[in-house]
């Protein structure tokens, strides 16, 4: 297993990282999508130059029986062309552009991080060669809470734009009548109000997510993975994403998970929606996330190494 990114391997990473060059500094080129045909592929970018022809120099010296590719169209393509088998990860959304259909076109398998009940309606053209591998979340190897936590609220801030303010979660968590823990990328206010602990970022949120009885969230995949494997009811904020990622996940969650979905901050009401939510049942997580997606997507990767 080789693993080429930018930046340095994952925690936990035990085997060859191979770290690429960035290609997201300007300057650009006026037309980095080439006509449409691309997401990305600035002409003449010194850094996108350099990365492609890692990933190229690495797949020429090493041979290998496969590639994964999350989720670049380009680096599926380019795998492809090189005569290399190629599964591409999904993402939710409206990804019918022409990009993506190539790169769907292209790849010998896709894999869904989802159930298939949340199968995209769009992407039934591709339906045969999609493998649907349920949520999965970094903590699937550790045991889901019991229990209904011990009262308090987490807000989890993500990074780049949130609708999450800190003078906006201090009311809130004041009409609640509940303490809450923030996480994330925000900042704490110059003197902060009793029953708030605003604990900035956090490499591990998993004691934060064992403890809480009602999660708040933007709507990204890993967020919502999270929040399955810990078995948690959520109030999940979509935030605009290209594609329209997070509403697309939002909406397939609203019927199926213990959330509620909503589309701007609420400036009252807060006591009966916590209440409301801390009511759902968390264990309902459990036909979306099982804790055997990761196992169900290396079963995927064996299958097309071995070339069945």
């Amino acid at each position: 297993m080789v693993g080429l990114g930018s930046g340095p391997p994952p925690d936990g990473w035990t085997g060859t990282w191979i770290a690429l060059p960035r290609d997201d500094e300007p300057p650009f080129a006026a037309d980095p999508t080439r006509g449409g045909a691309w997401h990305w592929l600035p002409s003449g970018h010194a850094g996108l130059s350099a990365r492609m022809r890692a990933v190229a120099g690495w797949i020429t010296a090493a041979d290998p029986v496969a590639v994964i590719s999350d989720v670049s169209c380009e680096v599926t393509c380019l795998a492809a062309l090189l005569g290399v088998p190629t599964a591409h990860v999904l993402l939710h959304g409206d990804r019918t552009d022409r990009p993506h259909r190539q790169a769907f076109d292209t790849a010998d398998v896709l894999v869904a991080p989802w159930p298939a009940a949340h199968a995209e309606p769009a992407h039934g053209r591709w339906a045969a060669k999609t493998r649907h591998v349920g949520l999965l979340s970094r903590f699937d190897g550790r045991p889901a809470p019991t229990g209904a936590g011990d009262g308090s609220v987490l807000v989890l801030v993500p990074g780049g734009p949130h609708p999450f303010r800190t003078s906006a979660i201090t009311a809130a968590a004041a009409a609640s009548g509940r303490p809450w823990v923030v996480a994330g990328a925000i900042d704490a206010p110059a003197t902060p109000a009793p029953g708030v602990e605003w604990l900035g970022p956090v490499a591990d949120p998993w004691p934060l997510l064992e403890r809480a009885s009602v999660v708040l969230s933007a709507a990204g995949a890993g967020a919502i993975g999270d929040i399955a494997a810990a078995r948690r009811p959520a109030v999940l904020f979509p935030q605009p994403r290209p594609f329209d990622e997070q509403a697309v996940a939002a909406r397939a969650l609203a019927t199926t998970a213990p959330v509620r979905i909503l589309e701007a901050w609420p400036e009252q009401g807060w006591w009966a929606l916590i209440d409301q939510v801390a009511d759902l049942d968390g264990t309902t997580w459990r036909h979306l996330h099982d804790g055997s997606g990761a196992a169900r997507f290396a079963v995927v990767a064996a299958a097309l190494a071995a070339g069945s």
